[in-house]
């Protein structure tokens, strides 16, 4: 066979491979012996999508006493006193009586959970791919629980409209204010820092001192947790521009009894109207807590049909607890 003869023999293969769709083509009109596929590289290494970190354990603390995981109610109890004295000008006089008298405050215990799950033929092709399917599920349902417990802490959880348990942001009778309108007619820091840096700093010494106004001295928040966006503020603006010091450095040095100043992006969006919030309270286990009976359980494999199963996962929350509301104050509007 010539060269030439060769040539159109090839040809005319190729063509007849074309038309039965055995060759793909590549680009607008050459033939290929190569798929798409074969020039195609699946990286091994895998990117998952990133969520805010979750906080809220770092902000409140544990339960001193923790409930059993069985219990669907507790209860805490507070006292207090109340009598008057009087000078004593004879013997015999009747003296007035002092008394003690206590009140209970109950919670209740919500289950809340989801599940893991997957079919034959989903195993089927976990095995095809080499991938660990159940694994990689039961790692997806506990990272969202996860995250649910920390909404949890943060706003408490609502039923019908109805709040079942609280969070660290809408404590009930915990004290709230805005901030104060400065001279030029402004309310958010972003404009205040224009006008005054100090204005600023004078909102966040405003709650501190109302919260030791209204409890008469005997409050003194410990912890104070803005917004990203505001605590970047802080971070990034000198209090003038006669000093270096920024004006996170002067709330530092001006409020030591306020030993952490932290941020928490759930407190972006946390006040009314959707506007930021910050909070200032005494973090420790005799002011409040959460209370979690039971931590995220992994219960047992359940086969729901012929064909597929489910495995459960499961916590029990009481919410945050907060026996002296008054050491809390909240501020919106900045």
């Amino acid at each position: 066979m010539t060269l030439r003869n060769m040539s159109a023999a090839i040809a005319m293969a190729m063509d007849s491979a074309a038309a039965s769709q055995k060759i793909t083509m590549i680009g607008d009109s050459a033939p290929s012996v190569y798929f798409d596929r074969d020039l195609e590289q699946i990286k091994k290494k895998t990117y998952d999508i990133k969520y805010p970190e979750l906080r809220g354990r770092d902000f409140v603390p544990s339960s001193p006493e923790p409930v059993p995981p069985g219990a669907d109610r507790f209860t805490f109890r507070t006292f207090d006193i109340a009598g008057l004295w009087n000078v004593i000008t004879k013997v015999g006089q009747n003296l007035p009586l002092a008394n003690l008298f206590g009140t209970e405050q109950t919670g209740v215990v919500e289950t809340i959970g989801n599940a893991a799950g997957w079919t034959m033929d989903d195993l089927r092709r976990a095995a095809f791919m080499g991938r660990p399917l159940s694994g990689e599920q039961m790692r997806a349902a506990a990272l969202i629980l996860e995250r649910g417990i920390d909404e949890i802490i943060a706003f408490g959880l609502v039923s019908r409209g109805q709040p079942l348990v609280r969070g660290l942001l809408n404590i009930v009778n915990a004290s709230s204010g805005t901030v104060a309108t400065s001279t030029g007619g402004h309310t958010t820091w972003d404009d205040k820092l224009g006008e005054d840096p100090n204005l600023v700093l004078a909102d966040i010494f405003s709650a501190f001192n109302a919260t030791k106004t209204l409890t008469k001295e005997t409050e003194t928040p410990n912890t104070l947790l803005l917004p990203p966006s505001a605590m970047r503020l802080l971070q990034q603006r000198n209090r003038s521009g006669a000093t270096d010091r920024t004006l996170i450095e002067e709330l530092r040095a001006k409020l030591p009894a306020v030993t952490r100043i932290d941020e928490w992006n759930r407190l972006e969006t946390a006040g009314s109207g959707n506007t930021r919030r910050a909070v200032l309270y005494t973090a420790d286990q005799n002011h409040l807590w959460f209370e979690i009976p039971q931590e995220l359980e992994i219960g047992a494999v359940l086969q729901k049909d012929h064909f597929a199963w489910e495995v459960p996962v499961t916590a029990r929350i009481g919410g945050v607890v907060c026996p002296y509301p008054l050491s809390v104050r909240y501020f919106d509007g900045f």
